[in-house]
């Protein structure tokens, strides 16, 4: 009796053998495009009665695995705000009182009146603990101002996009 040949006995095993090879090659070979990274931006706005923004807040809190790098920017502007602001902190939503920075920083374009960044971020606050706050929507800002009826702004910030761990994708 004659023997079929080898590979026509794998039969049904053949597709098998077929998938093992293409996950082995895969796993060799690693297709991110980048860091894996993941940032929480969060932002509020105070509109006044005549629909001019008086003030506009954006803080970004970000960090990257592949370096540890860690980062906090902060922008605050508005429309009639350059100029008029005494002081910025970052507060904890749940009681204003408690201080986890103060936002400081310079006026880097028209319709900004403070522009700061921590980077690396060294703030008295761990960083794992302010990333888990920005995730929450607990964090608030605080500004102090010279203009007549706002000597006190509360920015209460709202997350807007969030990336936990994200791996850019190629194409």
């Amino acid at each position: 009796m004659r023997r079929p040949a080898p590979w026509l006995t794998l039969g049904p095993a053949l597709p098998c053998l077929a998938l093992l090879s293409l996950a082995g090659c895969t796993a060799l070979y690693d297709d991110r495009c980048g860091v894996e990274s993941r940032s929480v931006q969060s932002s509020a706005e105070l509109l006044s009665s005549e629909e001019d923004t008086v003030v506009r807040t954006v803080l970004d809190v970000g960090e990257t695995r592949e370096d540890g790098s860690r980062s906090v920017h902060w922008t605050i502007g508005g429309d009639h705000l350059r100029g008029q602001v005494q002081a910025a902190r970052l507060v904890a939503s749940e009681d204003t009182s408690l201080l986890l920075f103060p936002l400081t920083g310079g006026p880097a374009e028209p319709n900004l009146s403070i522009e700061g960044e921590l980077m690396p971020y060294a703030g008295p606050v761990p960083f794992d603990q302010l990333f888990e706050r920005a995730r929450r929507s607990g964090l608030t800002v605080v500004v102090d101002t010279d203009l007549r009826g706002r000597a006190i702004i509360v920015l209460p910030l709202q997350a807007v996009t969030i990336q936990d761990w994200a791996q850019p994708h190629c194409s």
